[in-house]
């Protein structure tokens, strides 16, 4: 089976059992944002903050409860064997312009529980999806509950941030040289200065960094342990 997300003004799912020519459009099922497998399911988030199961019998179920606001743009990952939503809260006169908040899914009591760390994980957000990584994998230690992710708009003009979930606060990844190492060979859209990309260069993979992820901002800092 495959399940699809189409767009026709808003966006819909469509469903593909094998064997059969055409896709099946369920109308009630729109203003989708995002859709993921995980266990044998798919799992699609509504703009409404609705949840829509779809199981390998091609069953439909539904969890009434809402998550986030919709207002927000909603995503979906797996990270650690969890089902989480990732609510990108855009914000007025903020320079980062976003927040984060982050649901873990209770299916066997329809409901999103909202959770204040992921532990050693780090997201990656692109324009239309997550990657959720652990930081043992860059060698950080425990260094994870951080996203990162950039603001639409042009190639030239996007700048990469880095969000640290416990203190809620953003900072641009050119003010952090370390972190930069996620991005090497860095790509043109990340603005960063001469000085920032020689720091990235200097640090050899496999390091132990002490003092991971000392970002230059004003009155803040990521702090390691």
């Amino acid at each position: 089976m495959v399940v699809g997300l189409f767009s026709h003004g808003v966006e819909y799912l469509a469903l593909l059992k094998s064997g059969e020519n055409e896709w099946t459009v369920h109308e009630n099922m729109h203003g989708i944002q995002d859709i993921i497998t995980s266990n044998n399911k798919f799992y699609a988030i509504e703009r409404s903050g609705g949840t829509i199961i779809v199981d390998q019998f091609f069953s439909v179920g539904f969890i009434q409860h809402a998550v986030g606001s919709p207002t927000n743009r909603k995503f979906l990952v797996e990270s650690s064997g969890n089902l989480l939503t990732v609510e990108m809260i855009f914000l007025e006169n903020s320079e980062s312009n976003a927040g984060f908040r982050i649901f873990k899914l209770d299916e066997e009591n329809q409901k999103w529980d909202e959770i204040k760390s992921l532990g050693d994980q780090i997201l990656i957000l692109g324009l239309h999806q997550v990657v959720s990584v652990s930081a043992y994998e860059f060698h950080w230690g425990d260094q994870g509950n951080l996203i990162f992710y950039s603001i639409d708009g042009n190639v030239e003009d996007r700048v990469m941030y880095v969000f640290d979930l416990e203190k809620g606060i953003s900072i641009p990844l050119e003010n952090c040289p370390v972190y930069c190492n996620l991005f090497w060979p860095l790509p043109v859209w990340l603005n960063s200065s001469e000085s920032v990309v020689s720091s990235s260069m200097e640090a050899t993979p496999g390091t132990e960094f002490a003092n991971l992820g000392i970002c230059e901002d004003v009155g803040s800092s990521f702090l390691s342990s």
